[in-house]
């Protein structure tokens, strides 16, 4: 059976396929429902990945998004409305958009596939002016750094004059949030909807010291940090269990906020993370607990946490 050694990336189609493959190489390799395989090749470095509105996968090169239909390569680039680049990055929002990071006439930019055309928005519009690392360096924080709220808003996470910001796209216009707003922080990292529709964001400084996590209320933003009963003022994750409780991810474990009926907030931390696991990533919520892969020295694997332990 063919093999990509070392592959990082897998994901499914919507025609049940299996595709996988590695970050800056421009092979990927598809298993259809019965097993067969087969190894597609692409003229230029492929990153990112994610399954399209019908059988079709897609993925970006340096300059171009790319989707594999059929047996052939698509090519999407300026001329097509899409971003004259370079591109940095890519991810899949839950109503199946396509959404491709990078520059627009040397602005940044996102662009959207709806499954129809291309729709961008620059920083002429208000979006956040970010750096959008390239793959895989920062690929967990980059799968979160664009959401698309139950009201239908689009949100996006990263900077604005070198200083951690928000923009809110309500379909017509941007609103951007910034320190001025009381965010704080050079760089926004991720963002988070919870069940009750409220928004969070995780923020650091450009020394990778954590800045806060910030919770948008519909009103205004409330910040929490160290001072407030966080192990570590460093947010890479959150999640919500079927339960309801709402779960952060620091630099140093894990950490459950508890909400008063005065609206006053207390936090739990479980922070004795066994050494030999590395570093959590790729959380999953269930009913019986929080599973995640982690990285070591020693290798890898898959963990759960059921609430109390590991």
């Amino acid at each position: 059976t063919p093999q990509l050694p070392g592959f990082t990336k897998g994901l499914q189609a919507r025609d049940g396929s299996v595709w996988y493959g590695r970050e800056g190489r421009s092979r990927v390799l598809r298993y259809d429902p019965v097993g067969r395989s087969t190894t597609y090749r692409h003229p230029s470095e492929l990153y990112g990945g994610f399954p399209g509105f019908e059988t079709d996968v897609w993925f970006h090169t340096t300059e171009q998004a790319v989707r594999h239909s059929g047996d052939h390569w698509i090519a999407h680039g300026a001329a097509d409305g899409f971003l004259t680049g370079p591109i940095f990055g890519m991810q899949q929002t839950a109503d199946g958009s396509l959404w491709f990071f990078g520059d627009h006439h040397s602005q940044a930019a996102v662009a959207r596939w709806d499954g129809t055309g291309w729709f961008i928005l620059t920083l002429a519009d208000g979006v956040v002016d970010a750096t959008w690392p390239r793959y895989p360096q920062d690929s967990p924080s980059m799968r979160a750094r664009i959401l698309v709220a139950s009201d239908g808003a689009i949100w996006m996470a990263g900077e604005h004059e070198g200083h951690a910001a928000v923009s809110r796209w309500d379909g017509s216009q941007v609103r951007l949030f910034t320190p001025a707003d009381g965010l704080k922080g050079d760089l926004a990292m991720i963002l988070y909807e919870d069940s009750t529709g409220q928004i969070w964001t995780g923020t650091k400084y450009r020394s990778d010291e954590g800045a806060g996590l910030h919770r948008w209320d519909g009103q205004r933003w409330h910040t929490y940090t160290k001072a407030d009963g966080l192990a570590s003022s460093y947010i890479s994750w959150a999640t919500e269990w079927p339960s309801g409780s709402l779960w952060f991810g620091t630099k140093l474990g894990f950490a459950r906020p508890f909400i008063a009926d005065d609206g006053s907030m207390t936090w739990w931390n479980k922070t004795d993370i066994p050494v030999t696991w590395g570093k959590p990533q790729d959380f999953v919520p269930n009913r019986d607990g929080l599973w995640f892969t982690y990285i070591s020295n020693r290798g890898g694997g898959a963990g759960r946490f059921d609430g109390k332990d590991w």
